[in-house]
């Protein structure tokens, strides 16, 4: 059998694909734990979801709760953790100060 080659990824139905932070990423918040981090960036969003009902957006910082489900690393791929996770399991949503790498601008291009 012929397997292709991944190329990449995207949220279905109404779960949302989530980039986990490393501990040492986490650690500019007073939520960060020793061990793994509980808190990652939403990469996208299931179609499904209405972002209005649950306040959230694509490059959003969440802290999760419960139960993700990997998502399986592939050649060629980054080495960042993915999962992914039901709305319900985003139990905050951090507000961040805008960056300066862009003029503050960068909050607004992740939101778009």
């Amino acid at each position: 059998m012929n397997i292709r080659k991944v190329t990449g990824h995207k949220a279905v139905g109404s779960t949302i694909l989530v980039e986990m932070l490393s501990p040492e990423e986490a650690a500019g918040s007073m939520l960060a734990s020793t061990g793994k981090s509980t808190q990652g960036r939403i990469l996208d969003i299931g179609p499904a979801l209405k972002t209005d009902d649950w306040g959230v957006a694509r490059g959003a910082r969440v802290l999760l709760q419960g139960t993700f489900v990997p998502v399986p690393k592939f050649p060629g791929g980054d080495d960042r953790e993915l999962v992914v996770v039901d709305p319900h399991m985003i139990k905050l949503v951090f507000e961040e100060e805008p960056s300066t790498c862009c003029g503050g601008k960068c909050k607004k291009i992740l939101k778009d």
